[in-house]
């Protein structure tokens, strides 16, 4: 029949058992607000007319002779609708007509999703699918309940007895960290029983060591040796600990006055802090004094938002830095700190909120960064004038991008309403491997502050009265279902915590290219200025 005679295109090829035709129809297919149920628009017609045939060739009928249909991959039942719908309906057409299809069984999000299919699913064609090595039995019950594929992920949940601002590792006790809202921080015990002045006190009746060090909010704090320095809204306090066992901490003053987002150590005494579109705010402690620089590009700010430290290359210290629509500057800081020079990559149209290391010591200056409506740029040299490959990830686009990290070999994207685990992204990326045109991913849904990594062997997810502890191990190993046994990284209560499952959903989501805005990057010689 000709192709006119239908709303949308015709397939070129029929179906294998009975030869029948099939037509794309538009209101499936149409972007937009519609009520119709609509495939995925990275799903191309061959693979659509993949599903049906499916059907068709295994006789997924039910009794009114409606055709039902899957998409697979390497065994897995997989999305093939906006509303993650897995399962395709295919009405039985009239006798020498073209057929037609659309997503149905849509997974039942109460925030998004509001009305329920009323029919139930076919458990007749189920069995059939079942029956025909398509699908498992307990994947049949699971589709027959609207399920999405999951696997359980241990958790470990602590609620500590303060308003948390931030979570890290001590490394002076090896054990989790916190600031609070009311600018203490706080250490959790190590287990030693010589914790307080001298004096020994314990551990039961001592789980913490607290100390006030901010009048505000602590945004991050930083470690270098037995230095230390903490970030807030108002300041940035610089200090030492004296003894092995903390007995007491000791701050310096310096001029500098405001806060930071954010602090990192660089050097053995050296921190840094990036403090919007008036520079990088560099501290250096020699003795009980501090030196304080800001060093700024001259002929045009930079809105220094995220900083983080690249690997390790002999005599380079090297830094990224994520500046919302001015881009990404990747510094090189001499022997004493100094900048010599950045290099700036820009994207036009394009707002990155964070930028990671690949911690790959092969690539030392590989980084990946992040833009706010989630599209993914890496690089392998970002002190290089190269063009970073840039990506976005399936259904992620209605999501807003927090934080990137990445330990081994591993990315995890936080947004606002996801934990995205992207196992071996950036190790394939180094690798030179083709990323796509699908990869495997496990989605956790969340109500983050924030996400911190710990060790490179656990994932701290700040939540609203919580802290949520994944190890990456568990994380990892979505798609096998390799989980090691959950368990808190530190010594003694800090509250209360407890052990429990999540549900992780697997996800396999299209990489689609997308368009960098990157112009060529030029290397901008960046001057020291006095601290305000």
């Amino acid at each position: 029949m000709p192709n006119g005679h239908y709303p949308g295109p015709l397939h070129p090829e029929r179906t294998r058992r009975s030869g029948y035709e099939y037509f794309f129809h538009d209101k499936h297919h149409n972007a937009g607000y519609s009520e119709h149920a609509r495939w995925l628009p990275e799903m191309t017609h061959d693979e659509e007319f993949a599903v049906f045939d499916m059907g068709d060739f295994h006789d997924l009928s039910n009794e009114k002779g409606d055709l039902y249909g899957l998409r697979l991959s390497e065994g897995r039942v997989m999305a093939l609708g906006t509303r993650d719908e897995q399962v395709a309906e295919f009405p039985v057409a009239q006798a020498g007509h073209a057929w037609h299809g659309y997503p149905v069984w849509p997974i039942m999000r109460l925030d998004q999703d509001r009305r329920r299919r009323k029919s139930p699913a076919p458990l007749k064609v189920l069995a059939k699918m079942r029956d025909a090595g398509l699908i498992t039995e307990s994947r049949r019950k699971r589709l027959g309940q609207g399920e999405v594929d999951m696997t359980r992920i241990p958790r470990n949940v602590i609620k500590p007895q303060w308003e948390t601002s931030w979570v890290g590792d001590c490394p002076w006790t090896r054990t989790r960290c916190f600031g609070s809202e009311d600018g203490r921080f706080i250490i959790e015990s190590p287990g030693s029983q010589d914790l307080g002045d001298g004096n020994v006190v314990s551990v039961v009746f001592a789980p913490t060591i607290s100390y006030t060090i901010a009048s505000d909010t602590i945004n991050d704090i930083a470690f270098s040796g037995d230095l230390f320095a903490a970030s807030s809204r108002n300041e940035i306090v610089v200090g030492r600990r004296i003894g092995p066992d903390i007995s007491r901490l000791v701050g310096y003053s310096h001029p500098s006055i405001g806060g930071a987002h954010g602090v990192l150590a660089g050097r053995p005494g050296v921190f840094l802090a990036p403090i919007a579109d008036q520079g990088l705010l560099i501290l250096e402690v020699s003795g009980e004094k501090v030196s304080v620089r800001i060093s700024s590009p001259p002929e045009a700010p930079f809105n220094f938002y995220r900083l983080v430290r690249l690997g390790d290359a002999g005599s380079t210290d090297a830094f990224a830095a994520a500046g919302r629509r001015d881009g990404l500057l990747a510094l090189d800081l001499d022997g004493e700190s100094n900048p010599r020079s950045a290099i700036h990559h820009r994207f036009e149209g394009h707002d990155i909120v964070d930028v990671c290391s690949l911690g790959d010591a092969a690539f030392p200056f590989a980084a990946a960064c992040v833009s706010r409506d989630c599209v993914l740029f890496l690089s392998r040299n970002v002190l290089e004038e190269n063009e970073p490959v840039a990506f976005s990830l399936g259904d992620l686009r209605e999501d807003t991008a927090y934080t990137l990290l990445s330990a081994g070999g591993h990315l995890f994207l936080l947004t606002d309403e996801n934990l995205v685990v992207i196992p071996r992204l950036a190790s394939r990326f180094l690798d030179g491997e083709r990323l796509g045109p699908e990869l495997e991913a496990g989605v956790l849904r969340v109500d983050p502050a924030n996400a911190y990594l710990l060790r490179d062997e656990v994932i701290l997810l700040l939540e609203e009265s919580s802290v949520s502890e994944y190890r990456i191990a568990d994380l990892v190993g979505i798609g096998a279902g390799d989980h090691s046994q959950s368990g808190g990284a530190g010594n003694g209560p800090i509250g209360s915590e407890s052990a429990e499952e999540v549900c992780c959903e697997v996800r396999r989501l299209a990489v689609s290219a997308v368009e960098t805005g990157w112009q060529p990057s030029i290397e901008r010689a960046l001057v020291r200025n006095p601290a305000a």
